[in-house]
């Protein structure tokens, strides 16, 4: 009885740690696959911060999105890998409702290209890399 009840214990504790190592991988997945990582460089968190970012840089480009639009998931991809080549960021519209209109946006993506605090030009609509790529570049922007 008391093997028995060694190779029951036994059991149960491995199949609660192959639950715990299945639930962080699958996690950790997720998290690499999301679209709209927090952790992803250059997303702005506070309102005041894309402002600030706007109106004291040079040259910026804001990319304006939303998670229940469907086109901004392929968008973010796509901006999360320019971003490692240009100046680009990421403002989440749901957590900045203010600056729907403050930029005079009517749909999501848009990507908004700001000089010296002030709209140059905008990129609205889902778009192929490389046609983000080639607008960009047309922008003189590094």
């Amino acid at each position: 009885m008391r093997k028995l009840i060694i190779s029951f214990t036994i059991i149960i504790s491995f199949f609660v740690v192959a639950s715990i190592v299945t639930s962080n991988v699958m996690r950790s997945s997720a998290k690499e696959n999301s679209a709209f990582s927090r952790s992803e460089p250059r997303t702005i968190i506070k309102t005041q911060d894309v402002i600030t970012k706007i109106n004291n840089q040079e040259q910026v480009l804001v990319y304006f999105f939303s998670p229940d639009c469907s086109h901004c998931k392929s968008t973010t991809l796509i901006m999360n890998r320019l971003s490692k080549e240009f100046n680009i960021y990421k403002v989440n519209l749901n957590e900045h409702e203010e600056l729907w209109d403050k930029y005079k946006i009517i749909g999501t993506p848009t990507v908004i290209n700001f000089q010296s605090g002030k709209e140059k030009n905008r990129f609205i609509g889902e778009h192929s890399e490389e046609q983000y790529r080639s607008w960009i570049s047309s922008l003189n922007i590094k």
